[in-house]
Parts: C-alpha cells; structure tokens; sequence
C-alpha cells in the first residue's frame, strides 16, 4: 500500500501504469487475482483514508467528571 501511494503521490503514475508495474514484478491482488487499476485505485483510496484518520488530532471534550472513593468491602 505505501508503494501504491509512494508511485501515486511521489511520480505522478496512473493506476493503470502502477497496475502495471506491479503485476510485472509478479504482484497480485486479492486472492491472488492480477492486479488491475480498479483494485489499486481501492488500495490507495483505503489507504488514504486510513493515514488521515491515523495522523489527524485527537478531539475529545470531557465534562462533569465525578470521582468517588472505593468501597472498601469489594
């Protein structure tokens, strides 16, 4: 997936041409099917997607927080 998005984002390539690419040096796709634009165009739009959600802050608000002590009989 990073070699998808590294030939995507970094050298310009197409889908087809990344497609291309990898299934020459004998790459294959979901179960072992030979990889096409369509299953690397999915790959790279997971992936995507996935780096942003991972890299994008935290946002979170807490509010009314009450703290009690143990009971001491549990």
């Amino acid at each position: 997936a990073d070699r998808i998005i590294a030939l995507r984002d970094d050298k310009g390539l197409t889908f087809k041409e990344i497609s291309l690419k990898l299934s020459a040096k004998g790459k294959r796709g979901a179960r072992g099917t030979p990889m096409d634009a369509k299953g690397v165009f999915s790959i790279y739009k997971k992936r995507k997607a996935y780096l942003a959600m991972r890299n994008a802050p935290l946002r979170y608000r807490i509010d009314d927080v009450v703290v009690y002590p143990l009971d001491p009989k549990r």
